[in-house]
């Protein structure tokens, strides 16, 4: 199977458990369904009876197969709910309740008043008056200035030379280390992305065991036979 670092590096032991799962599943099929053809390879009961009983060997296996399995996504589902909880709230955390409640009332006071400087000023000007208020050490400033500041840099203008886009970087730095919630919301994305590739190599293996990767397979020659 592809190699999917997330789920390979985040879920080993589930990983090798759910391969295990499908292999001894599929020798289970392949012994049951050995027992519906006579030596010669004729099969023991009429087409019919033949194929119902081939499909419930299947449909056995891939019902026994879906509650092992299910104990392991279970548990995978739950670390990826963490995970998404944790990103919105570090996707939320935009420096507010940094501050303190005096704070907060100036930010609440201040901010029409900033929200038209940055929406309206030249890049020069807001970066200045961004220096201003980080050289001050005023949060309730910083925190306005960046709400807005953000909005200019999304809608594409960082400005020349991207000097709001420094900006913005230097505001954000205020409220904690840029670098460190970027590499806090890789991780988190990466436990959510190994949580639904795990789901992903549930089914994969799967297919070994209820007869779809046989059936493509038989498809696939079929198709290729006639090109001949």
């Amino acid at each position: 199977m592809a190699y999917v670092p997330a789920v390979d590096e985040l879920y080993p032991l589930q990983v090798a458990t759910i391969e295990d799962l499908a292999t001894r599943a599929a020798e289970k099929v392949a012994a049951e369904r050995a027992r519906l053809v006579r030596s010669d390879g004729s099969p023991v009961y009429a087409i019919q009876e033949h194929q119902e009983r081939e499909a419930a060997i299947l449909a056995d296996a891939g019902a026994a197969y879906d509650a092992e399995a299910a104990r392991h996504l279970t548990m995978a589902d739950a670390e990826r709910g963490k995970a998404e909880a944790a990103l919105a709230t570090l996707d939320g955390a935009d420096g507010w309740e940094a501050l303190t409640d005096a704070e907060r009332h100036a930010a609440t006071t201040r901010q029409p008043f900033l929200r038209e400087d940055v929406e309206g000023g030249r890049p020069e000007q807001i970066v200045r008056q961004a220096r201003a208020a980080l050289a001050a050490g005023d949060r309730a400033a910083a925190y306005v200035l960046a709400r807005y500041v953000r909005r200019r840099v999304e809608g594409g203008d960082t400005g020349r030379n991207g000097e709001l886009a420094g900006a913005l970087r230097d505001l954000d730095a205020v409220f904690g280390d840029p670098a460190e919630r970027s590499e806090k919301r890789r991780e988190l994305a990466r436990r959510i992305e190994g949580s639904k590739s795990l789901r992903g190599r549930v089914d994969m293996a799967r297919r070994r065991v209820d007869g779809r990767d046989e059936r493509m397979e038989a498809g696939l020659r079929r198709q290729f036979a006639n090109f001949f």
